[in-house]
């Protein structure tokens, strides 16, 4: 989810030792927020453009003593776009999106929990065009499901040095 972002690094060259083997020329890396600095904070958002695309957004979190709680939600929707004035398959295929995420994090001085989960939908229709002398097209539905679960672990040494640990999972499941 991108309001969830804190920056953004972009890293020029080879990085597969840190990032994995596909990172020969470089990598991109999101990084999230990691803590919510106001003990209350709830979010709405909402976007609309002409050509069809709706978007809405939900998201709020607490702190709690040394806890934090953190959850988002929203829809992504795109009607398609073609340039051509009426034809049934679209050069940019409609696509609808859910999301949601949900984090709690429990810190001390000793050591920093975190348990983050977090859920994408999406369903993009390709209409075929209709077949020449006949009164049938053929669509097809493209369904995508991608969950993630995490816990990471955070524990100081030293002052200058950290023990981090991380199990997670993240799943990728397209249906046609």
């Amino acid at each position: 989810n991108l309001s969830n972002i804190q920056r953004i690094e972009v890293v020029k060259g080879p990085l597969s030792v840190i990032y994995g083997t596909d990172a020969l020329g470089g990598v991109i890396n999101l990084i999230t927020k990691s803590n919510q600095k106001e003990k209350f904070n709830v979010n709405v958002k909402g976007y609309y453009e002409s050509v069809g695309q709706y978007n809405v957004e939900l998201n709020g979190g607490v702190n709690i003593g040394k806890s934090q709680f953190y959850v988002s939600a929203g829809r992504n929707f795109f009607d398609g776009y073609s340039s051509k004035s009426y034809v049934r398959h679209q050069e940019w295929r409609p696509k609808e999106q859910y999301f949601a995420d949900a984090k709690y994090v429990y810190a001390n001085s000793k050591f920093k929990v975190s348990l983050i989960g977090s859920f994408f939908r999406e369903h993009m229709i390709d209409r075929g065009d209709i077949h020449p002398n006949t009164t049938y097209a053929f669509d097809q539905h493209f369904i995508t499901y991608r969950p993630r679960a995490s816990a990471i672990v955070m524990v100081p040494l030293t002052p200058n040095s950290q023990l981090d640990a991380m199990l997670s999972y993240s799943g990728f499941f397209r249906f046609i």
